[in-house]
């Protein structure tokens, strides 16, 4: 599509975005403002052979204040984003760079991970005066979130025992 097309989409979707992306915002603020902030290397979790673990990486972090919330949501996509739908969940302190952590699920199966950089650890994603994320934010697989946050297939991926690598870009 040439970039002469894409204008004029955007001019029409100009309050219909500003409104998505505020829905978006709302959901992130049902995020955890307390949780285990124990921060574990990647590679390292504790745990049995048979256990689910997601050794997680969270690049672009752009400052070592506040908290990274991460929330895992089990395979139901009606649950992906819900308010108390998620099935673990944690906060680690800040890096500047990268920040890598492990997450446990109870069973092999589908799975999404939504976070986001608390920097002010305040225990909710900040807007900005018009509904847009002034923290990061980042969904699994890296899926994408222009102008509303993802569906869980575009987020989801399969995890089975033992450690199970993912990463996750920031963006602000």
């Amino acid at each position: 599509m040439s970039h002469s097309r894409m204008v004029p989409i955007r001019r029409r979707a100009g309050a219909a975005a500003f409104l998505a992306i505020a829905a978006c915002a709302a959901v992130f603020l049902s995020f955890p403002a307390h949780a285990k902030s124990e921060r574990e290397p990647l590679g390292l979790c504790a745990g049995a052979d048979d256990e689910i673990r997601l050794d997680l990486r969270v690049s672009g972090v752009r400052s070592p204040d506040g908290e990274v919330a991460i929330v895992l949501y089990g395979g139901r996509a009606k649950d992906f984003l819900a308010k108390g739908a998620w099935v673990n969940r944690v906060r680690v302190p800040a890096l500047k760079g990268t920040v890598e952590t492990c997450l446990l699920a109870p069973q092999p199966g589908q799975y999404a991970i939504a976070l986001y950089h608390d920097e002010d650890a305040n225990g909710k994603l900040n807007k900005t005066w018009i509904g847009i994320p002034d923290e990061g934010f980042g969904f699994s697989n890296d899926a994408p979130a222009p102008l509303r946050a993802p569906r869980f297939d575009e987020a989801a991926f399969t995890a089975g025992t033992g450690d199970n690598p993912l990463e996750i870009t920031l963006r602000y």
